[in-house]
């Protein structure tokens, strides 16, 4: 009996996990059509495509600055992505193999498994298995699981360091918080600022845990999540020739974003001052649109579940306890770091492009909390309440996921019939001009901005695209067998 109850688990959990990758897959490259939402996503590919033809970097002439996409790096003759590596070379792996639109999903239907694992440690295999359900048929969770941003590979990640080191907890063998240590490293090579908040919460909870030889086992456990950080800065180093974790001058580059200095460096002192300002701004007037407008409304479903699991956690032999501390600790470390985002966000659209995609990686925190919610809704609810409560939940996420993802259709289909439009209108080895009417992105469905097709891979493609044309003579001048394309769109084909 035993033995069959195992194992119609462990087909359900194979089930749950297949038919997510099919969603996310159909996602990615039916509704999404394979292309990436923002500049971001899109130089996490553009570095893709560079690794996957066995390079480091481009090599460019800086006359042709105006052909290089946003949130690229020209230092030396090189072109390549500001972000770092980590993501970069997963992706790379697809796009080698000609599927990188499927790259997301298999890490997020993954991510759901090491969910699962976790939840079966703490809560029970069944509690856990209907925790994984109501996480997959989230909109939150399908959106950027199907999308090219960083952020599911770093929710697989820190769900791994989780996992490794609740098993640390559990079984006390030091092995598992040397392998949370390496998924950490892992997290480090693809978001530095999500791993620093991963090892600041693990290492809190592993320090208030008795386990022999801690301080031994703690010390290795800091050398072996260095892993990461030290291949990033062998990384940039090979870029840049300058020892960092980061590809680019913080104080030059990321803080003139985010203030708008253009044209001049602030002194780094000044720039602090300056970003303190930002923080305590971004805390009066931004956090709560973040929460209420942008990130609330696609978890409404899990919130029932996640505060039963508050308020029932005082009952007897919840492993979970011990863990709860972990969690909160790593939920305020991540809100807390990425109050730095700049402060144009809420006139920006919700999910998924914008909005709270920064709090994605709480997710498998937020996940362990629904399970122990569904288990506590369980032990006071009768068996049918229970049923509908579960029931209504995914039903009402259900909904959500067709609305959302009609919504975010219309936009892709745009997009994708103005890139045929181009392709007729102007003759391969072209470059392009592309002119907008002024009411352009107020009639273009959902958010289409004319910046979305400006895309140069490798400045070899058979179109080249500007938006305006101040080095038109040097561009030609690289490019002579190419002709000018004029080309102006609206909404209205």
């Amino acid at each position: 009996m035993g033995y069959k109850y195992f194992l119609s688990r462990r087909w359900a959990i194979a089930a749950i996990v297949l038919a997510a990758f099919a969603a996310l897959s159909y996602i990615s490259v039916v509704i999404f059509c394979d292309y990436p939402f923002s500049m971001d996503e899109y130089n996490y590919l553009y570095q893709a495509k560079i690794f996957a033809s066995g390079r480091m970097y481009l090599n460019a002439d800086g006359k042709l600055r105006e052909l290089f996409e946003v949130y690229t790096i020209f230092l030396d003759g090189k072109l390549f992505s500001k972000y770092p590596a980590g993501f970069s070379l997963i992706l790379s792996l697809g796009e080698r193999l000609g599927f990188s639109g499927f790259v997301n999903p298999l890490i997020s239907a993954g991510t759901l498994f090491v969910i699962y694992l976790l939840g079966a440690e703490l809560a029970g295999s069944l509690f856990s298995l209907l925790g994984v359900v109501i996480i997959a048929s989230s909109s939150y969770f399908l959106g950027y699981g199907a999308s090219y941003f960083s952020h599911p590979a770093v929710l697989f990640f820190s769900s791994l360091g989780f996992l490794f080191y609740q098993k640390c907890k559990s079984l006390g063998k030091n092995k598992f918080l040397y392998f949370c240590a390496l998924a950490i490293g892992a997290v480090v090579f693809i978001r530095p600022l999500d791993a620093f908040c991963l090892w600041l919460a693990l290492s809190f909870g592993f320090l208030r845990a008795k386990l022999p030889g801690k301080f031994r086992t703690f010390f290795l456990f800091c050398i072996l999540s260095a892993w990461g950080a030290a291949a990033l800065v062998i990384y940039n180093k090979i870029l840049t020739g300058k020892y960092g974790i980061v590809s680019y001058s913080v104080w030059g580059s990321d803080f003139k974003i985010l203030y708008g200095k253009k044209s001049y460096m602030l002194p780094p002192m000044e720039n602090f001052r300056l970003f303190l300002n930002i923080y305590m701004y971004n805390i009066k007037a931004l956090f709560y649109p973040l929460l209420t407008k942008y990130f609330l409304p696609y978890i409404a479903c899990w919130a029932p579940f996640i505060a039963l699991s508050f308020y029932c956690f005082k009952q007897a032999g919840d492993k979970f306890k011990s863990l709860r501390a972990v969690f909160l600790f790593y939920c305020f470390l991540v809100i807390a770091v990425y109050n730095i985002t700049p402060s144009v966000l809420p006139q920006y659209p919700s999910w998924p492009q914008y909005g709270a995609r920064y709090w994605y990686i709480l997710i498998a925190p937020l996940a362990i909390f629904i399970i122990d919610g569904i288990r506590a809704l369980r032990g006071i609810a009768p068996k049918r309440v229970f049923l509908f409560i579960f029931t209504a939940c995914i039903i009402a996420q259900a909904w959500q996921v067709v609305r959302d993802f009609d919504k975010y259709s219309q936009r892709f289909k745009f997009v994708q019939e103005t890139r045929e439009d181009i392709n007729r209108s102007c003759p391969e080895k072209s470059i392009i001009f592309l002119r907008a009417s002024p009411n352009f992105e107020k009639e273009a469905p959902f958010f289409v901005r004319w910046s979305d097709f400006k895309r140069n891979p490798f400045l070899n493609a058979k179109r080249l695209y500007l938006i305006s044309g101040k080095n038109i003579d040097a561009i030609r001048a690289h490019y002579p067998d190419y002709s000018v394309c004029n080309y102006s769109f609206g909404a209205q084909k």
